[in-house]
C-alpha cells in the first residue's frame, strides 16, 4: 500500500474490522468496539509530498486479520481473515468445540453440548483430531499419507470450521462437510478439506466437523447394552450447533446442504434415513458411498462377536461393569486393540441398526419409504476399487502394469469377496471375463477393480439415488473420469476412491499442488456445479455444460471426463448392478 498526502494534512485511517496485533496494526478501543490503526512509516519526499507507507513485512499473501466477535449460544468467538489463493477474503473460524470432550464417563456415550465460555474463544488453529489408526504403509508417500490427520490426535477431538466469505453475507448457503474414512478414521483438519477456496469462490458459507470414529465411535454390543453410533451421534449434535448458531456468521439455517464422500457419504444416507436429522438440513450430495454398501453398516451378530473379540483382547469381563473397565483403559491400549477382524474391507466398527439413530436397515427403510424426501446429488469414481485392492491383494503393487493371470484374479476374488458362497465366486469370475477371449492379463488386473468397485461403491451410491429418482424427487448422478494430471498413484489404478475431494475443494489453485490451468477450470466448473445445486436444487448456471436429471427410464448422468470435455451419459454400470442384485444378491 502506498499513498500520498500534501505536506501538513493529517491521516488517520480506520480498519473497521478487528485486527491482530502483527507488527502491522495498532489497537484502538472504543466503549464496546475495538478499531486499529494500520502502522506506516512516513517520510518527506523531495516533491514537497509526504509519503506514507506500510513497512515490507506488512505484505504477505495472507491478510492477518480478525473479525468482529460472532456471538453464539455458547459465548462469543474469534476468527481470522485470510486471503485465497485466488486473492479472495474469507473469514475462518477454526476449532469451535460443540460438545464436552467425550472423555472420562463420556467415553463410549453419546455426546452432550459443548459447556458455554465467558471470555472470547480464538477459533485460530484446528482442534485435535479424533484418535486412529495412520497410515504407514507407504512412508511419507502423498497419496497416502494425505489422508492422514497432521495435528493432535486426541480423545477430546469434537471440534468445527467455519469458513465465511468476507465481507460476511446475509443468510447465505451452507454447505456441511462429513469426512470419509471408513468410520475408523478422517479429520476436518486435512488440507484436501480447507473449505477457504470453495467459500470464497462461490459465495457459501462452508463447515466442517470432527465425529468419533473407529470403537471409541461405533463400539456396540450388539444386545442394547452399548447401543453404538456414537459417531453418528456426534454428527447429529454438530448439525444441530450448526441448525442455533450458523445465523450469526451469516448463514441460513433454513438452507443447509450437507455433502461427503465414501464413509461421509454414508452417513449422510443415514441422515436421510433419521427423521431427528431431517430439520437441519435441506439437501444431500453423497460422493462414492451409501448407507447400503456391506461396509456401511453391521450386523447385531457381527456387533456381539467383535465387541466380545474387543473385551477379551482388553482383559475386560464382560457383564455389568465392562463400561467401567472400558474407560479405565488408556487410549492407546483401546486403539491397538480394536481391529479385531482384519478381512478385506471390513472396517473395525461402523453404525449399527438401534432402533433409534439407524432405526431399520437401510434396505428395508428405502423399501418401506422410510426416508426423508429431499433433493440429492450423487455420484461415483471410475476406479473405486483399486485403492483397496492394493491395499488388500498381495499381488497387485504400487508398480505399473500390476497384470493378473486368470488364477491370480480367481485367487483374488476369494480374498476380496470373502463373505460370498463359492459359485457366486466363480460366477463372478465368468460374468467380469467374458470379454476376455484372449486372456489379458491387463483385462484381468481391471476386473477386479470392477468387482470390487461395483458391489462397494459403484451400485450401492446408484441404488440409493435411484430409490429417491423412482418416486419423482429431484436427484442428478454423476461419474469421475478425469484423472488428475499431478496423480502420484500409479496408471493402473485410474481414478481412485477419493479423488473428487480436490475437486469439490478447489485445490487447484493452490500453486504448489502443480495442477494445470485447465484443471483449476475444472475445479471451477465442478465448485460451481455443486454449489448452484446446493443454492437452488439444481447444478446448472449459464457457462456450464447441462448436467440433466436422472430419470428412471434412462439414469442419465454427467460424465466429468475432462476440463473441457463433460458428457452425457445413460445406464451407468446398468447391467452389472442388475447381475449383483439379481444373481448374487447383494450389493
Amino acid at each position: 500500500m502506498l499513498q500520498s498526502v500534501k505536506k501538513g494534512v493529517a491521516v488517520t485511517v480506520l480498519i473497521l474490522a478487528e485486527i491482530t496485533s502483527t507488527g502491522c496494526m495498532y489497537r484502538w478501543s472504543w466503549g464496546m468496539k475495538t478499531y486499529f490503526l494500520p502502522y506506516y512509516h512516513v517520510t518527506f519526499s523531495h516533491k514537497g509530498t509526504w509519503v506514507v507507507h506500510q513497512p515490507w513485512w506488512c505484505y504477505t499473501n495472507i491478510y492477518r486479520a480478525t473479525v468482529p466477535l460472532v456471538q453464539t449460544n455458547n459465548g462469543a468467538v474469534r476468527g481470522k481473515v485470510i486471503q485465497t489463493p485466488e486473492g479472495r477474503y474469507v473469514q475462518r473460524y477454526l476449532g469451535i468445540p460443540f460438545a464436552k470432550p467425550p472423555v472420562g464417563q463420556l467415553r463410549f456415550a453419546d455426546p452432550m453440548p459443548a459447556d458455554a465460555w465467558q471470555t472470547e474463544y480464538e477459533a485460530f488453529e484446528y482442534g485435535n483430531s479424533c484418535i486412529q489408526f495412520l497410515d504407514e504403509t507407504y512412508g511419507d508417500f502423498k497419496g497416502s499419507n494425505m489422508w492422514n490427520a497432521q495435528n493432535t490426535l486426541s480423545e477430546d477431538c469434537l471440534y468445527m470450521n467455519i469458513w465465511v466469505p468476507h465481507p460476511r453475507p446475509k443468510d447465505a448457503t451452507v454447505m456441511v462437510w462429513i469426512y470419509g474414512g471408513g468410520f475408523y478414521g478422517g479429520s476436518s483438519a486435512l488440507s484436501v478439506y480447507d473449505g477457504q477456496v470453495l467459500a470464497g469462490h462461490t459465495n457459501v458459507i462452508v463447515v466442517s466437523f470432527n465425529y468419533r470414529t473407529g470403537s471409541l465411535g461405533f463400539l456396540s454390543t450388539g444386545d442394547g447394552r452399548i447401543k453404538g453410533n456414537f459417531g453418528l451421534k456426534d454428527q447429529v449434535l454438530a448439525l444441530e450447533w450448526i441448525n442455533q448458531n450458523i445465523k450469526a456468521f451469516g448463514g441460513n439455517p433454513e438452507d443447509v446442504t450437507l455433502f461427503g464422500e465414501s464413509a461421509g457419504a454414508a452417513s449422510i444416507g443415514f441422515h436421510l434415513l433419521y427423521p431427528k436429522s431431517s430439520n437441519y438440513f435441506k439437501r444431500g450430495i453423497l460422493q462414492s458411498g451409501s448407507p447400503t454398501a456391506f461396509w456401511a453398516l453391521m450386523s447385531a451378530e457381527q456387533a456381539k462377536k467383535r465387541s466380545q473379540d474387543f473385551f477379551n483382547s482388553l482383559k475386560c469381563p464382560n457383564d455389568a461393569k465392562i463400561l467401567d473397565c472400558l474407560r479405565a483403559k488408556p487410549t492407546n491400549d483401546i486403539l491397538n486393540n480394536e481391529w479385531v477382524d482384519a478381512r478385506f474391507l471390513v472396517f473395525p466398527w461402523a453404525p449399527v441398526v438401534d432402533g433409534e439413530v439407524v432405526p431399520l436397515h437401510p434396505d428395508r427403510m428405502l423399501e418401506l419409504g422410510l426416508f426423508q424426501r429431499k433433493d440429492i446429488l450423487a455420484g461415483v469414481n471410475k476406479d473405486e476399487g483399486t485403492f483397496w485392492i492394493l491395499y488388500g491383494v498381495d499381488t497387485y503393487t504400487r508398480q505399473d502394469p500390476s497384470a493378473q493371470t486368470a488364477e491370480q484374479l480367481k485367487a483374488a476374488i476369494n480374498v476380496t469377496q470373502w463373505n460370498l458362497p463359492a459359485d457366486n465366486k466363480t460366477s463372478l469370475f465368468s460374468y467380469y471375463t467374458a470379454d476376455n477371449p484372449k486372456n489379458s492379463t491387463i483385462k484381468y488386473r481391471d476386473a477386479l477393480d470392477d468387482i470390487v468397485g461395483d458391489r462397494s461403491f459403484i451400485c450401492p451410491t446408484k441404488t440409493f439415488s435411484g430409490t429417491y429418482t423412482s418416486i419423482g424427487l429431484k436427484t442428478y448422478f454423476y461419474q469421475l473420469t478425469h484423472r488428475a494430471s499431478n496423480e502420484v498413484w500409479p496408471d493402473w489404478m485410474g481414478v481412485i476412491h477419493g479423488a473428487d475431494c480436490q475437486w469439490v475443494f478447489g485445490m487447484p489453485y493452490f500453486p504448489s499442488e502443480n495442477f494445470t490451468s485447465s484443471e483449476q477450470n475444472f475445479s471451477d466448473k465442478i465448485m460451481r456445479y455443486w454449489t448452484n445445486f446446493a443454492k437452488t436444487g439444481n447444478p446448472n448456471a449459464a457457462g456450464l455444460p447441462r448436467w440433466p436429471l436422472e430419470d428412471s427410464l434412462t439414469r442419465q448422468y454427467l460424465e466429468l471426463r475432462s476440463p473441457d470435455n463433460f458428457v452425457i451419459g445413460s445406464s451407468l454400470r446398468q447391467a452389472e448392478c442388475a447381475y449383483w442384485r439379481d444373481e448374487i444378491k447383494d450389493y
